[in-house]
């Protein structure tokens, strides 16, 4: 179970690559840098928030993977953890609020599209250091909120299912009424 899960979450990043490469193509810093209305995120911000999660997220993931605990069952998150996980994900509609750190800057220096992608690889590597290892006990620090410890298995998830939650988002930014640039080639996910 442990190994599909990653197999699961592998694949999920890889496509959310992709969708990113293809969906930004012949996008402008302008239409990147698009506000639909004061006080919601752009494609860029949308982007650059993902990109300073995957940031901080990324020394904890490998401080977990040094621990090196060989696998003793499959993953198995619990009931809080899969509370947390579907709060961040894309099938919860409330909007939450982005911890001060990892809220994106009101006028991202880049559209964050190859931060995006390189960040995503390196989420990838670390699940592919993560296969034998066990996904329940291996744990870290959330880079969110220090006092929680979220085992390595439902740390992959959450970004993943986290980055999805903002795809999605940027998919609306790239809809909205007014959007300067090309209309998506694909209406949605």
């Amino acid at each position: 179970m442990s190994q599909a899960c990653l197999d699961e979450w592998i694949a999920r990043n890889r496509a959310q690559s992709r969708f990113v490469q293809e969906w930004t193509r012949g996008l402008s810093s302008h239409d990147m840098h698009w506000n639909p209305a004061p006080g919601k995120w752009s494609i860029a911000q949308c982007l650059d928030h993902l990109n300073q999660t995957a940031r901080q997220y990324g020394p904890a993931l490998e401080g977990a993977l040094a621990k090196n605990l060989p696998m003793r069952g499959a993953f198995a998150p619990s009931w809080m953890q899969r509370k947390m996980l579907h709060m961040v994900g894309p099938a919860n509609p409330r909007r939450l609020k982005a911890p001060r750190s990892f809220q994106a800057a009101a006028t991202p220096e880049s559209d964050g599209v190859e931060d995006f992608l390189h960040l995503q690889e390196e989420l990838v590597r670390c699940m592919q250091a993560a296969q034998g290892l066990d996904l329940n006990r291996s744990k870290l620090r959330s880079p969110a909120l220090p006092i929680l410890r979220l085992s390595l298995g439902v740390a992959f998830d959450l970004l993943g299912l986290h980055a999805q939650r903002h795809l999605n988002q940027a998919q609306r930014v790239r809809s909205a009424e007014g959007f300067p640039g090309p209309a998506p080639d694909h209406p949605g996910r």
